[in-house]
């Protein structure tokens, strides 16, 4: 039962997570990466060794115009490639973080 209301939960934050002119990029990825988070700890698939780059990808694809304009004024003068990989390191941190957030939060105790 708890584990429906999770996803209940999760999926209404998605919903009312998509990217809006009063939504700024930040809180809409930060938004869709702890639903994601959420829902794999719930399958059991949070430990996947890969689940960090799964994700990064995930989010790279669905908010690729949204992280272009975040990191417009600082890749002015950086090709394609360094901007692409500018994005990867960002998110990938990013994801990072929050696992390691939400681990925190449901376990009292850092990981390390």
């Amino acid at each position: 039962m708890a584990g429906v209301l999770v996803l209940i939960f999760v999926f209404s934050e998605l919903v009312s997570a998509r990217p809006q002119a009063d939504v700024d990029s930040w809180t809409a990825i930060g938004l869709f990466v702890k639903g994601q988070i959420d829902i794999a700890h719930t399958k059991g698939t949070i430990n996947d060794p890969h689940f960090v780059e799964e994700l990064t990808d995930l989010v790279l694809k669905k908010f690729d115009r949204q992280l272009d304009a975040e990191i417009a004024r600082y890749a002015k003068n950086l090709t394609p490639e360094q901007k692409e990989s500018l994005k990867r390191l960002l998110v990938s941190d990013y994801v990072s973080i929050s696992i390691r957030r939400v681990f925190i939060l449901r376990t009292r105790r850092p990981l390390w």
